[in-house]
């Protein structure tokens, strides 16, 4: 028997008719969802970006600097980007700045770190992110530790910087005024 699709499914379940959901199909679509891991937890698989490009999602990057004006970047080769990027991932529901900040580091770049400030915030339409619209809310940060293989640290930004992460650097710049 062959798999029906998911609107098959809410159709003949009387949740989705005419082009949109019922109430019933509201229900049942709440439920799934509840039923999902936190969004930073990363366990979302296919259905990541189905979700995200119907919503704005909230990522933190981390401005990691230190005492030489110089700010640490990691490589990021990907199917959806490829260059230099700061540490980021996106902030998860009822985390503080400091937690978002560590979680990030710890996964990134395999240390801790401590959170100073929030630097600014920086759009990325649909049109300018290949995966879907986002803001970026920039986490000014000291590290407390080495980073792991694959850091770099940066005294100007690199020719092979990703191109939504050019925004950055006039808020990096500001961290050594």
């Amino acid at each position: 028997m062959a798999s029906q699709g998911a609107l098959e499914v809410f159709t003949n379940n009387g949740w989705y008719a005419d082009g949109s959901f019922t109430e019933a199909g509201k229900a049942a679509m709440a439920e799934l969802l509840e039923a999902f891991p936190r969004i930073h937890e990363g366990l979302w698989g296919k259905a990541f970006l189905a979700y995200m490009r119907n919503n704005v999602a909230l990522a933190a990057e981390l401005i990691v600097t230190r005492e030489q004006r110089e700010v640490l970047l990691t490589w990021r080769d990907d199917v959806f980007f490829q260059g230099w990027h700061t540490p980021g991932k996106h902030k998860g529901p009822g985390e503080s700045w400091q937690e978002t900040a560590s979680r990030i580091a710890t996964a990134e770049i395999g240390c801790e770190v401590e959170f100073q400030s929030v630097l600014g915030f920086v759009h990325h339409p649909a049109e300018e992110n290949s995966r879907f619209e986002e803001v970026g809310v920039l986490l000014h940060c000291n590290l407390l530790g080495a980073p792991c293989e694959g850091s770099r640290w940066f005294s100007s930004e690199p020719e092979e910087m990703l191109r939504q992460h050019r925004k950055f650097w006039p808020f990096i710049k500001q961290c050594f005024v």
